[in-house]
């Protein structure tokens, strides 16, 4: 029990120097826009330039590689979040408010850092792209995740829990498919 203690101190430590911060309104308006493209959009985006600029061959293939890492992402994503039920941080902290609506009601493991990050591994182990849209790919879902603690949708460790997590779905998704 001391260990949960301890992981739970340091996300409230975290979560409330993160929270210090404040930023100007017209940041805050574009990092709330910049979280919603996490919610899936982006995958879509990149899909369709695929399609356009590799053509259908490639396209299909890509989507045919990183579909099963995806759907494993989820659905250990959903089991967690259904057993644990962690609490948000604005449903955990009666001070915190949040101005971005959550997908989901639980906290634990963090799904925009995990998922996407599921899917920017398989696409970069797909597509073995140059170094900046590497960089670009990885740091889209971390930074989602950190977003997404300034905003008190989760926890630190949710995060952190998202990013192992991911890295064990890419792992296995490839092993498997």
């Amino acid at each position: 029990m001391r260990m949960i203690e301890k992981i739970k101190s340091i996300d409230l430590q975290f979560f409330h120097a993160l929270r210090s911060y404040s930023v100007p309104k017209i940041t805050d308006k574009l990092l709330r826009i910049y979280i919603y493209i996490g919610d899936g959009y982006i995958w879509a985006i990149v899909v369709v330039c695929l399609f356009v600029f590799e053509g259908f061959d490639k396209a299909f293939e890509v989507v045919k590689a990183v579909f099963p890492t995806a759907i494993l992402s989820l659905v250990v994503y959903h089991a967690i979040k259904l057993s644990t039920r962690r609490k948000r941080p604005y449903d955990s902290l009666p001070d915190v408010k949040t101005t971005i609506s959550p997908m989901d009601k639980y906290s634990f493991p963090s799904g925009h850092t995990m998922n996407n990050l599921t899917i920017s591994l398989s696409l970069i182990y797909c597509l073995q792209p140059i170094v900046p849209v590497i960089i670009l790919l990885i740091f889209m879902p971390l930074s989602w995740g950190v977003l997404r603690i300034y905003y008190g949708l989760h926890w630190l460790s949710d995060v952190i829990a998202g990013i192992v997590l991911a890295g064990l779905c890419f792992w296995i998704g490839t092993l498997l498919f």
